[in-house]
Parts: C-alpha cells; sequence; structure tokens
C-alpha cells in the first residue's frame, strides 16, 4: 500500500454520506454518527482539565447546526417554519428547547417570520 492509499481523500470519502442526507422522504433514512475513542474525542486532551467544547460531538452538533444558517437562512426567507416534534423527544425537552430557541432567534435575526 502506498502512503497515498493509507488516508481517505476529504473531498470525496462522506460523499456517499452527504447523498444520503441529500435523500428527500420517504426515500430518505436516518443517518447515525458515531464519534468513538477515549480521552481526546471525550475532552481530555489537555489533562487533567475536560475541555467539553472541543469534544468530537460538540464540535459535530456545531458544525450541523450552522447547516440551519448556510441552508435555509442564506435563501433569505420571509417566513420559516420549524417543525420539531415526535422524533426530538429522544433530545430531552431542555436539549430541544435549545435548539429550537437558537433555530427562532437565528430566523429572526435575519428578518424572517418563524412559525413554530
Amino acid at each position: 500500500m502506498s502512503t497515498s492509499d493509507s488516508y481517505a481523500d476529504p473531498a470525496f470519502y462522506l460523499r456517499p454520506v452527504i447523498e444520503i442526507l441529500k435523500t428527500h422522504w420517504p426515500e430518505n433514512r436516518a443517518v447515525n454518527i458515531l464519534c468513538h475513542g477515549h480521552s481526546v474525542p471525550a475532552g481530555y486532551f489537555a489533562t487533567p482539565r475536560v475541555d467539553s467544547l472541543n469534544t468530537y460531538p460538540y464540535l459535530l452538533r456545531v458544525a450541523l447546526a450552522e447547516r440551519f444558517e448556510r441552508h435555509v437562512l442564506t435563501h433569505r426567507p420571509d417566513v420559516v417554519t420549524i417543525d420539531y416534534g415526535l422524533n426530538d423527544r429522544r433530545l430531552g425537552l431542555a436539549t430541544a428547547r435549545k435548539a429550537w430557541e437558537s433555530m427562532i432567534a437565528a430566523a429572526r435575526g435575519a428578518d424572517a417570520c418563524v412559525r413554530c
């Protein structure tokens, strides 16, 4: 195996997952993302302090939240509907509420009417 074969090309290796994420209902499906590891992905990079804002799951959540601004608000909507409910109950009310409030604030900040 050559050196170039020992790593994935970042321009292409997630392309199949991205295509799944673009699939519309009812052909779509849930995409499960697992952050597996030990101390570094769990925030223990600079021990003994735990830096929860540099954990893989948190950084992934931040990146996914940016999709709302990039894929919704860049269209300069006049009205944004946010429909969360049944599938989000697994998050817990506090986590879901924080996500809702963040999206509502961002939409209002972009001068869009919000309907939840």
